[in-house]
């Protein structure tokens, strides 16, 4: 039972550290409990039966001697953003993406105080790999180098993780193939809506990929006025390198918009593309009412009601009599 809630807690500071490097470029560090990582990303294709050799730089961060554990992790996407979500738990059923059975050369690493040593792995494709996307994560976390030869593994699964996120496709069958699932207009507070009040801040683009391997979505949004005039425009995905959104599952890319200032009805058209050319064209709408427009438009309201009653009285609802004097 202990191990269990270990794990779960273990799970949630390393999807924490994640979340925090994926937001680096690929060259940064990334640090966490003492231990910096670098790079926390690399993309490799490498043929079946072939094999690439990754370079990692991990460093010590204290003024003490430590060990850093490693671990090769399974990784699943976060269904709203696509940042990797680790699964610590070695009992749950390995992923069929998985990476653990092409690393070699994996160990645990001594650090001197303030130290930083290069860990070379290989990745080893097999020949009967099935071609496609497979991924992991290279994960070290560390614990004080008591010097006695004891491993102190209690400490293990309560200390934050540093990772490399690996990404390797084997080419051959690979199906490129995405759907846009949904275009939603966000407010300051990240909830969706079709009419709002005050300026909306994002829009989310949700696109799910549908094929075998890595798909790195791009294009244009565009915003448009009632009258059809663009009063803004961004570019999707648009990072160095592009960001991946793994087989089978959706990733949300959301970026600010602006140029909503008139009241009115605006539309977003989403052309997202991939690989092959195609574009896919999604739009969505929204009305932009803002409070100062919602008072003239009830005064103006009122106003009107008021006439037409005293207009009903003074002409419509007098005696026939009175009327035709």
């Amino acid at each position: 039972m202990l191990k269990k809630y270990k794990n779960k807690l273990v799970a949630v500071l390393v999807a924490v550290s994640m979340l925090a490097m994926q937001a680096m470029p690929v060259a940064a560090q990334g640090s966490g409990n003492g231990l910096s990582i670098s790079p926390t990303k690399a993309e490799f294709s490498i043929e079946k039966g072939k094999a690439e050799t990754v370079s990692i730089q991990v460093k010590n961060l204290t003024k003490g001697k430590v060990i850093a554990k490693a671990f090769v992790n399974d990784f699943e996407a976060d269904s709203d953003t696509g940042n990797p979500k680790l699964i610590i738990d070695r009992s749950s059923e390995v992923s069929s993406s998985s990476l653990a059975t092409f690393i070699l050369g994996l160990e645990d690493v001594a650090l001197g105080p303030e130290e930083t040593k290069e860990v070379l792995l290989t990745i080893q494709v097999p020949e009967n790999a099935i071609s496609g996307a497979y991924f992991g994560a290279i994960r070290f976390t560390s614990v004080p180098d008591t010097g006695d030869g004891t491993k102190p593994d209690s400490q293990v699964s309560l200390n934050a993780s540093v990772a490399t996120i690996l990404l390797v496709e084997v080419p051959g069958n690979i199906t490129q193939k995405i759907q846009v699932q949904n275009v939603q207009v966000l407010n300051a507070a990240g909830k969706s809506s079709s009419i709002f009040t005050t300026a909306p801040k994002k829009v989310a683009v949700d696109v799910k990929n549908t094929g075998n391997g890595f798909a790195k979505p791009f294009g244009k949004v565009l915003v448009k006025n009632m009258n059809g005039s663009q009063v803004d425009s961004y570019e999707l995905n648009d990072t160095v390198p592009r960001g991946n959104v793994l087989p089978n599952t959706t990733r949300s890319f959301k970026n600010d918009i602006k140029g909503i200032k008139l009241p009115g009805r605006y539309t977003v058209e989403a052309n997202v593309s991939f690989a092959k050319g195609e574009i896919l064209l999604v739009t969505a709408s929204f009305w932009y009412l803002p409070i100062w427009f919602l008072a003239i438009a009830g005064i103006l309201l009122v106003a009107l009601v008021v006439a037409a009653i005293y207009l009903y009285k003074r002409y419509i609802s007098r005696p026939v009599s009175k009327r035709t004097k």
